[in-house]
Order: C-alpha cells, then sequence, then structure tokens
C-alpha cells in the first residue's frame, strides 16, 4: 500500500513536533535546513525518499542536529555540514526511559569535525537500554568520530562504513 500524505510541512522538525506515537514522517527528495535540534519523537519513523535524494543541513551548525527517543526509526537520509552530533539523546532529559532502542538505518552522514552518533548513557534512565541500532551507516566525517559511546553506552552496529580520516569507534566507559 502506498502511504498517505495527509499533511505537508514546509520543515522535518513541524512534521515531527505534529506526529504522535506511530505515525510516520515521509520527507520528499530535498534539502532541508532545519533550525536544530530537531527531536525524534518515542515510537516515530522518520522516512526520507533516498539517502541521495534528502539532505538535512543544520541551521545551527554548532547544535545537535537530531535528537533521538526511544522506539524512534530514522532510515534514508543524508546529513551533512555539522559540527556537533548528528544524532544523539537529548542532554535535557537525562533521565528518558529508553525500553526500545532508537534505530538508524540507511543514513549517510558528510562532515568535518562533527560526530555522527552520539551515544551518552547518562541521558537515559538507569534501567533503560542505553544503545542506539546503527545500520547501514556511511559516514564521512573528516577530522571527526564516526560512533561516539561514553557511560556505558552501547551500540548494535552493522554495515558501518568510514572513510580514512574519521575515527571509526570511539568509546569510553562502555558497557561490558
Amino acid at each position: 500500500a502506498l502511504p498517505i500524505f495527509n499533511s505537508p510541512y514546509l520543515t522535518i522538525k513541524a512534521a515531527l513536533a505534529a506526529a504522535t506515537s506511530g505515525s510516520t514522517v515521509f520527507v520528499a527528495p530535498g534539502t532541508y535546513t532545519e533550525d536544530n535540534p530537531v527531536t525524534i519523537p518515542s515510537n516515530v519513523s522518520l522516512k526520507g525518499d533516498d539517502i541521495r535524494s534528502v539532505f538535512v543541513v543544520p541551521q545551527n551548525v554548532n547544535s545537535d542536529l537530531f535528537y533521538v527517543s526511544g522506539g524512534c526509526y530514522v532510515w534514508g537520509l543524508t546529513i551533512k555540514d555539522y559540527l556537533a552530533n548528528g544524532f544523539a539523546y537529548n542532554p535535557a532529559t537525562p533521565n528518558q526511559n529508553v525500553f526500545v532502542s532508537p534505530y538508524i538505518q540507511n543514513i549517510t552522514s558528510s562532515t568535518t569535525t562533527g560526530t555522527a552518533v552520539y551515544i551518552d548513557g547518562s541521558k537515559t534512565s538507569a534501567v533503560s537500554t542505553k544503545a542506539m541500532i546503527l545500520g547501514f551507516f556511511t559516514i564521512i566525517n573528516r577530522g571527526g568520530k564516526g560512533v561516539h559511546l561514553v557511560n556505558k553506552a552501547y551500540s548494535q552496529a552493522v554495515n558501518i562504513y568510514t572513510d580514512r580520516k574519521s575515527t571509526r569507534l570511539n568509546s569510553s566507559h562502555v558497557k561490558r
């Protein structure tokens, strides 16, 4: 079945702000300059048309681009030109319960000194998974970090591709 597009929005941030649990925000081809950070609510999917046709750039290059929440799913985007984190847990909500890990799949990251995925276990509650699932992720962060895990965070990462100038996986205080 084809998706039904009920309410088009001019920005991804506006569409996600209107999304409710269980819904999907579809992103048409184009370049989206977003007033970041952009929060992906719990149990909401964000699906781009394709990584080669949907580009997300930050309005605020020194701020995180996307904050993920429990059970969210992200697919089919290219994020670029950010200097902070591409995907992270929201530091303003350090006790959030995350029982279903965010799933970030089929993404390209292209930037200089940014970190594609920053997983800080202290930004979730003590009983949370403290994880993100990553799959089919191309990371071209020249001088930046690919995936950075801190404070007992962990990740299930499959098919992560990086350029030779990116730090591929950086961790400290990783859950063992």
